[in-house]
């Protein structure tokens, strides 16, 4: 008996050593979080960047995600962007909006990010020509319009924040979209919206005309719109296609956070724990309703 109790204290040390039994990392603080089996709250995985304009912490690359080059993060005042210095452009945007940054679009006088290495992001010049060759504007990643009122609306034209998007979708479709959640943002009981914009690359697409760096025109977009709600996440999720038709409705192209991650190989909602993650993306999110979907 003596032995035993012998042997009890010196495990009893050891665990003390070590810290003890593993702590129980809490669930984060969202009405409704997921349990295990064992009815212990389900641990979130902390986010590798948390910035108050990312909802449950900001877009990264999926654990099982090759990268090949490491992108470079601008954080402002208004958005944050991760340059990617292969393709020239933003893999993600995510910002924050209200009724109070909301304001009318200004004329743009489009600069070089002063952030990010020449040889990293493309130069006004690069897209000269681009209209009448290839029929695209210079769309705005980080919608203007959505943030105009910001004194900090001047880094809303920086060309790290704008893509080659097709006259037809950056004018109609997308614009319509974007309006949409304007008006969310603008509704009652609404204090901000959360977004999280970026490209796609998908198929060959034809290339700036005047650019003399090496780069890649997106063939779609994605767009999340988030908030919370009584201390809910409710989200709407969309894919609209450089060749989109000019009168299609943005909420014919609605689809799942889910399958925006397997087709950017990016990693959405982070701090969330992981089965109230899994619930949020699998399903087509209810705020499109709210943004006038049926």
């Amino acid at each position: 008996m003596l032995g035993l109790l012998a042997l009890a204290m010196v495990c009893c040390a050891v665990a003390s050593r070590r810290g003890g039994p593993a702590e129980r990392v809490p669930s984060a603080s969202v009405p409704g979080a997921g349990s295990g089996e064992t009815g212990l709250p389900v641990p979130s995985r902390a986010p590798q960047l948390e910035d108050p304009l990312c909802l449950e912490g900001c877009p990264e690359p999926a654990m099982n995600a090759s990268r090949k080059h490491k992108n470079q993060i601008v954080r402002r005042n208004i958005y944050v962007i991760s340059n990617n210095p292969e393709t020239k452009f933003a893999d993600w945007a995510a910002y924050r909006f209200s009724r109070d940054t909301i304001g009318k679009s200004k004329r743009t006088r489009w600069k070089a990010d002063p952030e990010i290495p020449p040889e990293a992001t493309l130069e006004p010049e690069d897209y000269r020509g681009a209209h009448r060759v290839l029929g695209t504007d210079r769309g705005h990643v980080v919608p203007l319009a959505t943030l105009s009122a910001s004194p900090d609306a001047a880094a809303l034209n920086y060309l790290s924040n704008c893509t080659p998007q097709k006259s037809a979708l950056n004018q109609q479709a997308w614009n319509r979209l974007e309006s949409a959640a304007r008006r969310l943002a603008r509704s009652e009981g609404v204090q901000s919206v959360y977004g999280m914009t970026g490209p796609l690359y998908e198929r060959a697409m034809p290339l700036l005309p005047w650019a003399d760096e090496a780069h890649q025109v997106p063939s779609g977009y994605f767009k999340i719109l988030a908030l919370t709600q009584e201390g809910k996440v409710e989200v709407a999720a969309f894919v609209l296609d450089q060749e989109t038709a000019g009168g299609d409705s943005f909420c014919d192209h609605q689809i799942t956070v889910s399958e925006i991650e397997s087709r950017t190989g990016l990693d959405f909602f982070v701090g969330l724990p992981d089965l109230q993650e899994a619930a949020l993306e699998g399903r087509i999110g209810e705020l499109a309703r709210r943004l006038g979907c049926q």
